[in-house]
């Protein structure tokens, strides 16, 4: 079985794409640019940032997804170590209960 992977191609560029879009609205303020301008790429770059967020959540589906998929006691899991752990405090001298 093919071990699932996580596509971040689409949330690397879209942050590349936020932090071009940033780019130019603080030149075109630094510039004393045209106030318009400034705004329409401000907007440009919340869509961005919208868009960044849409995609996290996406993501963390598909980590669940992928998180689910794991049989119990998984290595790298640690659920069978972590509740013997927790278990074995309360267990009686000799392992009787």
């Amino acid at each position: 079985m093919d071990k699932p992977k996580v596509d971040l191609t689409l949330i690397k560029r879209l942050v590349s794409e936020l932090e071009h879009a940033v780019d130019i609205a603080e030149k075109l303020q630094d510039a004393g640019g045209n106030k318009n301008d400034w705004i329409i790429e401000l907007n440009k770059a919340s869509g961005l940032a919208s868009g960044i967020v849409g995609e996290g959540a996406a993501l963390i589906g598909d980590m669940q997804v992928i998180i689910q998929g794991l049989p119990v006691g998984a290595p790298g899991k640690g659920t069978a170590d972590l509740m013997s752990k927790l278990m074995g405090s309360f267990k009686a001298p000799g392992g009787s209960n």
